[in-house]
């Protein structure tokens, strides 16, 4: 029983550190004035930043969508705005 009481113990612990890990990340990721995508390693979208939404004028959900092909290699500087290819993906 002991043995049981110390693992809960230790589970407990160990949670409420990843839980103040994961709101301190939030916290900083938010905070960021540049603005930061996270992508999987095949380049979907998994977050964005504030900063990353007004920099790209557009929200994590419509960056998530099919209505947006986002890939480094084509966004380009016009006339000092920055362009992001839009489109539906075939």
């Amino acid at each position: 029983m002991d043995t049981f009481i110390e693992s809960e113990f230790q589970y407990q612990v160990m949670t409420s550190a990843l839980a103040e890990k994961v709101s301190l990340f939030e916290t900083i990721f938010a905070a960021v004035r540049e603005g930061v995508l996270l992508q999987d390693e095949s380049g979907i979208i998994l977050n964005v930043n504030p900063a990353a939404e007004e920099l790209l004028a557009a929200s994590l959900s419509e960056l998530k969508s099919d209505d947006y092909i986002i890939n480094p290699t084509e966004w380009a500087y016009e006339d000092g705005q920055f362009l992001i290819t839009k489109g539906l993906i075939q």
